[in-house]
């Protein structure tokens, strides 16, 4: 993962308004404390498991949430626009006019390969700090799933932490009746 440091300490204002210019290119980057990081190139594996994710939550029926798959720059804090790989928000409005703010998101995903550092230590305090209620860090390297919840208020960090592996099943608190069967992710056939 490169990170390409900037001059000064962009706000996401600023952040966005370089994207809006052209300045940016549209995807590979996200605001991090102010610094401009590239992320790292997707490869097939991640994109499976997005895939997968985003087929998982979106056949389920009764849904109660909008799917945001790949094209979320959440405006966490004011100096920090992570772009997740997978989240879930709240229905309550369309999200037509306007992207889903923190307090509306109810779960956070990311895909982690050569990044699990990375998110399980910055952007996991980001997303603690912006109030997100759980956030899920699906290490494809080892086949494990790390899932950060709070417990019971919000106080900048995740007070329970889980690992579940590839035999396992996991459902966001907010929607238990949506299970995520580990083993379609981690071992999906004999390819």
């Amino acid at each position: 993962m490169a990170i390409h440091k900037t001059s000064g300490s962009l706000s996401s204002e600023e952040y966005e308004r370089l994207g809006e210019l052209g300045v940016l290119p549209s995807s590979g980057v996200e605001l991090i404390d102010g610094t401009i990081v590239s992320l790292s190139p997707r490869g097939d594996r991640h994109a499976f498991v997005v895939s997968e994710l985003n087929e998982i939550f979106c056949t389920h029926p009764k849904r109660d949430y909008r799917v945001c798959c790949e094209s979320l720059s959440l405006q966490a804090l004011p100096n920090s626009t992570p772009d997740p790989d997978f989240a879930l928000a709240r229905l309550g409005r369309s999200y037509a006019k306007r992207r889903p703010q923190p307090n509306e998101i109810a779960l956070i995903i990311e895909v982690a390969d050569t990044s699990y550092a990375y998110d399980t230590g910055v952007k996991k305090r980001i997303y603690a700090m912006a109030g997100i209620p759980e956030y899920w860090v699906f290490d494809i390297r080892i086949d494990r799933n790390v899932v950060l919840r709070y417990t019971e208020s919000f106080d900048d960090d995740y007070r329970r932490c889980e690992s579940k592996y590839a035999t396992d099943r996991i459902a966001p608190r907010e929607y238990p009746g949506v299970v995520v069967d580990l083993s379609a992710l981690f071992h999906p056939g004999d390819d």
